[in-house]
Parts: C-alpha cells; sequence; structure tokens
C-alpha cells in the first residue's frame, strides 16, 4: 500500500495536481492537511474541523473501516493498518493543543501497524527545526509514549512561505520500523534477493506472503533499521501500569501548574502538583519493596534464578578484560619482559633440620637478600650461585 502525505493549504491548483501525481505514482491513500475540496463518498474521511483528511486515491479504492472524527485528527483501518490524518492549527492555544494531543494518544494507544501522519504547527530539534517549543515537547512525548517512530529524515523544509520556512509535517509509525536512507548495501541485496522469484505455487494470498517475508528479509541484509523514536528499552522492574498512569496524571499537573504562573491559580495547581508527584514516588517506593521481596522469596525457591544472576552481573561489574590486540600485547610485553632468564633455585637437602641452638641464628635473614636463613645450606648455595659473598 502506498501512502502520500500532503498539505495542500487550501489551494485548487495543488490538489488538481494531487490527482494527476496520484495517479503516476499508483499511490492507494493520500492523507491530506487542508485540502481545497472533500468528497462526501466513502473514499473520503474528514476531521471534525474539515482540515484533515483521507482519501482512498487508488484505482481499487479501497475500503475503509471503523472511520472516527475527532478534533484535530481522523482516523480509518485500511487493509489492516491504522491510519492518523492530523491538522493542528496555529492558532489552537497550548491548553488546546495539548487537550487534542491526549485524545490523539488515547485513540492510538493498545493499535499496531500504525501510521500518523500531518501537520502539527510543533518545532522541535528531532525533526531538524532549530528549536524545541511548547508544542514540539508534546509532540515528542506522545510520540515516545506511543513507541512511534519518527520517519522524518534530514532537515527539507516541509512548509515554506515568504521566506519562512519550517519543519512541522510529521510522519511517525509503529509496526514496521523501517530503514535508514542512505544505508543499502546494493551487493548485499542481491545476494539476498538472488532467488526472490523462487516463490512455489500455492494460493495467491500465500505467494504474495512468502514473497514479502523474501523481500523483507533481503532488506534486513542490506539495510539498517530505524531506532525507535525513544531508544526503546524493556521497562524497568518495578515498572506498572498503575505508575504509567500516576505519572501520566503527575505530567499535567505539572504542565498546568506552569502555565498558571502569575495568576490566581497557580498556588491551587502547584499544591495539586506536588500531591501527584508525592504519589508518584509513593507508588515507586511501594513497587520496588513488593518487587525485592518477590526477588528473595524467589531465591528460597530457585537458588540459581534472578537472584543469582543479578548478584553475579553486579560482582563482575567493572571486571572486563580489554579487548583491543595491541592493548593486550603491551600488558603481557609488561609482565613478561622478553631475554631475562628465570634462575631455578636450589632446593635445600630434606636431612638439614635445625636445632634449638641455630633457631636464634636462622630468624635472622642474608644481607644478600637471597631470602633464605643466615648461613643456612640454602643461604650458602643460593649465594654461591650468584656470586655473592657468603657470610660466615
Amino acid at each position: 500500500m502506498l501512502v502520500l502525505q500532503l498539505n495542500l493549504n487550501h489551494c485548487r491548483a495543488a490538489q488538481d495536481v494531487l490527482s494527476q501525481t496520484a495517479r503516476e505514482t499508483k499511490a492507494d491513500i493520500a492523507l491530506l492537511s487542508e485540502p481545497h475540496r472533500t468528497g462526501s463518498d466513502n473514499r473520503w474521511a474528514v476531521d471534525l474541523s474539515g482540515k484533515a483528511a483521507i482519501w482512498s486515491c487508488g484505482a481499487t479504492g479501497a475500503t475503509m473501516h471503523s472511520v472516527h472524527s475527532a478534533e484535530g485528527f481522523v482516523r480509518a483501518r485500511i487493509g489492516g493498518a491504522w491510519l492518523y490524518s492530523c491538522y493542528m492549527a496555529p492558532s489552537l492555544t497550548t491548553i488546546e493543543f495539548e487537550r487534542m494531543m491526549d485524545c490523539l494518544g488515547n485513540d492510538i494507544r493498545g493499535r499496531s501497524d500504525v501510521l500518523v501522519a500531518g501537520d502539527f504547527n510543533a518545532w522541535a530539534q528531532d525533526w531538524g527545526c532549530p528549536r524545541t517549543n511548547a508544542r514540539g515537547r508534546m509532540v515528542r512525548e506522545t510520540f515516545a509514549s506511543l513507541d512511534l517512530v519518527l520517519l522524518n529524515e534530514g532537515n527539507q523544509h516541509t512548509f515554506s512561505r515568504a521566506g519562512a520556512e519550517s519543519i512541522i509535517d510529521l510522519t511517525g509509525n509503529r509496526g514496521n520500523q523501517g530503514y535508514r536512507v542512505g544505508t543499502l548495501q546494493a551487493r548485499n541485496f542481491t545476494e539476498a534477493a538472488r532467488d526472490i522469484g523462487n516463490v512455489p505455487p500455492s494460493g495467491a494470498n500465500e505467494m504474495a506472503d512468502t514473497l514479502a517475508a523474501k523481500l523483507e528479509a533481503a532488506c534486513m541484509a542490506s539495510m539498517q533499521r530505524r531506532s525507535r523514536y525513544r531508544r526503546n528499552h524493556a521497562p524497568v522492574y518495578w515498572w506498572s501500569e498503575e505508575i504509567g498512569t500516576i505519572r501520566a496524571e503527575c505530567v499535567r499537573a505539572r504542565r498546568l501548574m506552569q502555565r498558571a504562573r502569575s495568576s490566581d491559580a497557580f498556588e491551587e495547581r502547584h499544591q495539586a502538583f506536588k500531591d501527584r508527584r508525592k504519589a508518584l514516588k509513593v507508588a515507586i517506593r511501594d513497587s520496588k519493596r513488593k518487587c525485592f521481596l518477590e526477588l528473595c522469596d524467589s531465591a528460597e525457591e530457585n537458588p540459581w534464578g534472578n537472584a543469582y544472576r543479578i548478584v553475579v552481573k553486579r560482582l563482575r561489574a567493572g571486571n572486563q578484560s580489554p579487548k583491543d590486540p595491541n592493548v593486550l600485547r603491551t600488558i603481557v610485553q609488561a609482565l613478561f619482559p622478553a631475554g631475562n632468564q628465570v634462575t631455578q633455585l636450589p632446593t635445600p637437602p630434606a636431612d638439614n633440620e635445625a636445632t634449638e641452638e641455630e633457631l636464634p641464628r636462622i630468624k635472622k635473614k642474608c644481607p644478600n637478600d637471597c631470602r633464605g636463613p643466615l648461613e643456612s645450606p640454602f643461604c650458602e648455595q643460593t649465594c654461591a650461585s650468584t656470586g655473592a659473598p657468603t657470610t660466615k
């Protein structure tokens, strides 16, 4: 499914050219912001403001399911994927923009294979803008919480008028991570795709799935995958859905407090933020304690389980041996210098036992530093082998 994204800026000519471009590129879907006109048939889905639209522009006319129109975005399910077209007007207040982003996030959350595209009128350095504003931070937090991959690449401007340029049209994806531009290794792709046409005959859907799997394997062997927008890792051991809800309430309370500065509602919202923050700290502390007690109980049942692995990992932390061959060679040469002969020290006779009269004299060490007792057979033989004078 080929998808086009465009901001038409209410221009009739731009929408006319889009119709031809969709035919030339054989696009199936167009995600539009500020269209000049929209249709009333089932090939169109429009948000409540009429400024965000999804157009099924393909020759076959892909069917839309589960269409939902809201303020600032419209959603439809097409071909197993959830498509969102968004438009956030620059005239929106910060509170209105936040409310729309929260609605968008709540609608996306829990869905897979999602594509979000539109004009957010938000700036952030993450997608090439010179600075990050409040809207950009909200979009960034929403994308991060939804684990969306930002598909914008480079610093190509998406808005230009009267000498002013900016990047305000964004595309986010969850499901297929996509590949980085400029990382294609043609030789690897050719080798991996050598037998891509050898698809065993079967049903049309089965053959298409087999072909798509081979093509994806060839792409993975020849290109670097995009990283998640927030460099996703597994959640920390004490994380839970309840803590996530409390954190969202805390973040929202902080935003409300910051916007209420120099107003009569500041003290009330400041106190509300402190209460939410305290609740978050308590929830994290209780969850950590609960997980620790569960870990202790699991150690009793399984001594070689998670508790054992955690302890071993802590003990080995910072004790990694160097991997660089040059560093290893330098260490070995310093510890074991070449050319030095090791002198075999003589073994003292086994039948030489010290008497009680000799003990005080044996306690004195040889000044030649042969590490043997003074005037002992070991001392005489060692000093003689090294050429040192004996001390009789």
